[in-house]
């Protein structure tokens, strides 16, 4: 039987927007437990498109999403008539990574995966009692330019996400080659594979470094408050 407190969360909603069908079904089953109506799709996309009709209280959102990134939902979401829920990531990568991420992209909170699921609660709960945020009125000059520099924030963010994990999945495949390679079972075809990742991972390399930055810089260039 449910509590005053189940019952009130019975009447918010909670988008989870994760790729990981295992952590769409943990966290669906959670949120049903305590009482929460929830939706649970794999991709930025299919929740853009029907996030207008669902209406959530909360939206659980993973950066690294394929197609459509974390960063660049939540900037397309703010694009779109209010009020608008706030966001709490759930995302892998460094904790000092997915902070600053979620601090560009203006979520009301993060969780670094794994994360305890008390926790979890304690912030859904948190955020699906508080006000949404509202319609934003017709911005000034100065709005305008401290939303293009959030937005450009965010677009980092995600490229230098993005970025990141390329360069994972270039590392790891180097390193099965390079094995070949020292037991002398490298193909032909795998030489040449492993001399085009070189220079793929060396230009990855080089446009993480120039994205983080810009990043770095545009940090600095925080515009004073109106």
């Amino acid at each position: 039987m449910q509590d005053n407190g189940e019952q009130a969360a019975a009447q918010r909603r909670v988008l989870v927007i994760d790729d990981d069908r295992a952590t769409r079904d943990l966290l669906t089953s959670v949120l049903l437990d305590e009482g929460y109506a929830v939706d649970a799709v794999p991709t930025a996309a299919t929740a853009l498109a029907r996030i207008a009709g669902l209406r959530p209280d909360v939206i659980l959102l993973d950066l690294w999403l394929p197609g459509m990134d974390g960063p660049t939902f939540a900037a397309r979401y703010r694009e779109m008539p209010g009020p608008h829920a706030p966001l709490l990531v759930l995302s892998g990568g460094t904790p000092t990574e997915v902070t600053e991420i979620s601090a560009a992209i203006g979520a009301a909170g993060c969780l670094h995966k794994p994360f305890d699921l008390e926790d979890l609660l304690v912030h859904v709960e948190r955020l699906a009692q508080a006000e949404p945020e509202p319609t934003a009125p017709r911005a000034e000059p100065h709005d305008r330019a401290h939303g293009a520099w959030q937005g450009r924030l965010a677009e980092l963010a995600g490229e230098v996400a993005r970025l990141r994990t390329a360069l994972d999945g270039a590392r790891a495949t180097a390193r099965v080659l390079l094995d070949r390679e020292r037991m002398g079972t490298l193909s032909p075809d795998e030489a040449q594979r492993l001399v085009a990742l070189r220079r793929e991972w060396e230009q990855l390399r080089d446009r993480l470094a120039q994205c983080s930055q810009q990043y770095a810089q545009l940090q600095g260039q925080r515009l004073p408050p109106s």
